[in-house]
């Protein structure tokens, strides 16, 4: 879960309503780190380049966890299928 707003709660507001709906589900998220991109157009240049290095550092944490969760689900689904 991510997410970026011009206003500083925006974005809250949205992954907190998302975090609720998700545990409702039992859906498999990654939560951790959030990513709160608040104030978004000062951290993109004219070209929509990521130019913030904390928040490229987050969202790339983010993935990576993503990653983690898609090779862990696989992993589990092979043995449960053999």
């Amino acid at each position: 879960i991510m997410g970026a707003s011009p206003s500083p709660f925006g974005t809250v507001r949205a992954q907190l309503s998302l975090r609720q709906s998700f545990l409702w589900t039992d859906s498999r998220v990654v939560a951790k780190p959030e990513v709160l991109v608040f104030d978004a157009a000062s951290r993109f240049d004219d070209d929509l380049k990521l130019t913030d290095e904390t928040t490229a550092d987050l969202v790339g944490i983010l993935l990576r966890s993503l990653e983690r969760l898609v090779h862990d689900t696989r992993d589990a689904a092979a043995v449960v299928g053999t």
